[in-house]
């Protein structure tokens, strides 16, 4: 700090943090969301994206916060650490070797990505729907398009869902699924959480499948 007979000048000095020299490692261990947010950002070997990611989830898993903050770090890590179609192997990979209570609540997080991409395209198809009363039904062929690609993308999520959960499933009930609606879907999608065997999805089907 400077004087003057008349004035006093303060001098601030702020350290410095860059995000992509920090090694994630060293943040593992540490319960608190910030960290498991902000390890998105930090250096990460391009084999590592995957498991790096995963290790995210888990550890925001393992906090248990308020559905409103867990929704905010978890995108912020789906949108910084966002998997190429070739990582998401690997991801899976490691997916299936986290103990049942994990991969449970990782599951729920992951889900909640695609429930979210399911309303906002759920709101910008009404949004849609509203402007092509006024353009004389010109968009409705658009709008259909848009209806199927969101029964499609319902049906992806619990089609990778299920190969997860229980593994690899004979065509005829994958054919069941596939008729299901996108309500239907969605359903289970939450559901299937709590299958255990095969047999678990085969009662569902029967108990939903003429609803």
């Amino acid at each position: 700090m400077k004087r003057f007979p008349d004035l006093t000048v303060l001098q601030f000095r702020y350290a410095l943090i860059q995000l992509n020299r920090l090694d994630w490692r060293q943040y593992l261990k540490l319960s608190n969301p910030v960290a498991v947010a902000l390890m998105a950002k930090m250096r990460i070997a391009a084999q590592d994206r995957p498991h790096v990611q995963l290790e995210c989830l888990r550890m925001l898993a393992t906090l248990r916060l308020d559905p409103a903050r867990t929704r905010l770090i978890s995108g912020f890590i789906n949108t910084y650490l966002r998997l190429t179609a070739a990582e998401m192997k690997q991801h899976e990979q490691e997916f299936k070797a986290l103990s049942r209570s994990e991969l449970e609540a990782v599951m729920e997080i992951t889900t909640s990505w695609k429930e979210e991409g399911l309303k906002q395209g759920l709101e910008l198809g009404r949004k849609e729907g509203r402007q092509k009363g006024r353009q004389e039904g010109r968009q409705e062929g658009r709008q259909e398009g848009r209806q199927e690609g969101r029964q499609q993308e319902a049906l992806e999520l619990v089609s990778r869902l299920l190969k997860r959960r229980l593994g690899a499933i004979e065509a005829s009930l994958l054919n069941q699924v596939e008729k299901l609606t996108r309500d239907q879907l969605e359903l289970l999608s939450e559901d299937l959480l709590d299958f255990a065997t095969v047999a678990d999805l085969q009662q569902w089907l029967t108990a939903h499948s003429h609803q």
